[in-house]
């Protein structure tokens, strides 16, 4: 009864895929925002989790929600909850959809420039 509480209490973790190149894994990026404990500095914390993806569903880009579940290897023990929001691939690379019409595409979102 203790574990099962315990993993009731676990909260799915929200990222992005940044890696498919695994049969039924992907690897998802968790970002978070952290206050040093000392100095109260907020810092920008990035975690890789491997997730098992049963159904091969994700591409690289995706938001997804990820579940703590049972090990499925020594690094992975998470699974695919949801995808909460699909890549737009042709925005990520046009050159790899030569026959797409981009025209009915809204603008892609202006990239920001490096500080100086």
């Amino acid at each position: 009864s203790e574990f099962a509480s315990r993993s009731a209490m676990l909260k799915p973790l929200l990222g992005r895929v940044v890696g498919t190149n695994s049969r039924k894994t992907i690897m998802v990026e968790v970002s978070r925002w952290v206050a040093h404990p000392k100095f109260k500095k907020v810092m920008h914390i990035k975690k890789k989790y491997m997730a098992h993806d049963e159904n091969e569903t994700c591409n690289v880009g995706d938001i997804v929600k990820i579940e703590d579940s049972r090990s499925y290897s020594k690094r992975k023990h998470h699974r695919l909850g949801e995808i909460v929001e699909r890549a737009d691939l042709f925005r990520l690379n046009p050159t790899a959809y030569p026959n797409l019409d981009p025209s009915p595409l809204p603008p892609a979102p202006p990239t920001p420039s490096p500080p100086v």
